[in-house]
């Protein structure tokens, strides 16, 4: 089992795909209604997907059970300007 963080909201299970070893993740960020930002102008959403991959943990003392992290491989971003992404297809190594 890993864990690990992107930018932006995940919309359901269908904005999550996993290939060869590979997560990827389909992301909305919004920065709508977060008061405590500096910005106060809203720009619209933004789009972006994520590839992670697990890394084992290589200190055995530090590790729980069999946990590893999530460690970012790629990223794609400012996709569909102005949209929100609501689900993504994933087909071969690319989303479509």
């Amino acid at each position: 089992m890993a864990s690990g963080r992107v930018d932006g909201t995940v919309q359901d299970q269908f904005s999550l795909s996993e290939h060869n070893g590979v997560i990827r993740v389909a992301t909305t960020e919004d920065a709508w209604g977060r008061w405590w930002l500096e910005t106060k102008e809203w720009t619209g959403p933004t789009n972006n997907v994520f590839t992670l991959v697990a890394m084992e943990c290589m200190i055995p003392e530090g590790c729980e059970g069999d946990s590893s992290e999530m460690v970012q491989i790629g990223h794609v971003g400012d996709i569909a300007e102005g949209e929100r992404i609501w689900s993504a297809r994933f087909v071969g190594t690319a989303p479509t």
